[in-house]
């Protein structure tokens, strides 16, 4: 089972059930990030609701949750530290300083953490107070809201590659060609290693452990990708940068600029 950091939810730690729930989603081996955003938004849930003796929760009914969504909206978002920053002076355009996503994915987890109640026994009342909605027939608490994706035109695309061309690094237009050729994430792109490059097919392999959905994958790289790498990975070897990293996250051309 995976090790969770208990120090970082003293209120989920603290209740057998909140705890119980955590541990069975390591038990199940469900990522690190998602084991710290269940447990984060529980310990945020429990805080809120601290005035109530844990029982009281358990049994929560509709009003108890709406109170809670409402102090979502209103409430100024912490940050690091749970200090405030500059940035609690933004508010979104729905009106409030957490995003909608964070909103939602906190009222999601809590539907999730009463679904298990409800199912392991440990809530008498058989109802979720958290209710679910159905896109296109039925509104949950939080609405949702599509965001069309940015798509640039042709000419703004073609800006963009006259700017990185002219004003970029090597390491950057590599970089920047690397991920639009694969639509990769920039955890993908960030961890790939110079083993990972097919010098006879001009392509890359993904390995499992970097994508999100665990399975490998591999992207074939234009002519101009491929060159700019090339050209990079010479400058890297020029310098004696040996690193196995294949996009260092410092840009290697300032040591050329300084020389």
């Amino acid at each position: 089972m995976q090790i969770v950091q208990w120090e970082y939810y003293p209120h989920v730690a603290h209740n057998p059930a909140t705890r119980a729930f955590i541990e069975e989603l390591a038990q199940v081996r469900k990522s690190p990030g998602t084991i710290d955003n269940y447990s984060r938004d529980l310990e945020d849930f429990l805080q809120a609701v601290s005035d109530l003796s844990f029982s009281d929760v358990l049994e929560a009914d509709e009003t108890l949750i709406a109170r809670y969504v409402d102090g979502l909206w209103s409430r100024p978002a912490p940050r690091g530290s749970r200090h405030t920053s500059s940035r609690d002076k933004i508010s979104y355009i729905t009106g409030s300083k957490l995003s909608l996503n964070t909103i939602r994915r906190r009222v999601s987890t809590i539907r999730v953490f009463f679904d298990w109640c409800i199912r392991v026994l440990k809530r008498c009342d058989q109802l979720n107070p958290v209710p679910k909605g159905v896109r296109g027939k039925e509104r949950g608490l939080i609405a949702y809201v599509p965001s069309a994706p940015w798509i640039p035109s042709e000419s703004q695309f073609a800006d963009l590659l006259v700017y990185v061309f002219a004003t970029t690094s090597l390491r950057n237009q590599a970089l920047i060609l690397v991920l639009y050729d694969g639509a990769l994430r920039r955890e993908e792109v960030t961890f790939l290693r110079k083993d990972h490059i097919d010098e006879r097919s001009h392509t890359i392999k993904i390995p499992h452990e970097l994508t999100k959905n665990k399975m490998q994958g591999r992207i074939v790289l234009s002519n101009t990708t491929w060159k700019i790498l090339q050209d990079y990975l010479l400058l890297k070897q020029e310098i004696g940068d040996l690193k196995k990293r294949l996009l260092n996250w410092k840009d290697i051309s300032k040591k050329v600029n300084n020389k």
